[in-house]
């Protein structure tokens, strides 16, 4: 069901005729279609949506390779 909220985002925003300019942007604005049903209609699922997030944002920078945005998606 979660999966289907977040590609439900992709079918609004691409019906509504939004392009954003970068990628990562089109899946930030469908993770945020999917938290806020979460929050609104299951928000006992919130721990598990929020387990990833919070376990990435604790490896150290130096441990990846993108960690910044000028190095995230380079303009084409």
């Amino acid at each position: 069901m979660l999966l289907a909220v977040h590609e439900m985002g992709h079918g609004f925003h691409q019906a509504g005729g939004v392009r954003f300019p970068r990628l990562w942007l089109t899946e930030f604005f469908c993770n945020l279609c999917l938290h806020t049903y979460v929050a609104e209609d299951e928000p006992g699922a919130l721990p598990m949506l929020e387990a990833f997030p919070a376990a990435i944002s604790a490896v150290p920078p130096e441990r990846v390779q993108y960690s910044n945005l000028a190095t995230f998606e380079p303009y084409s």
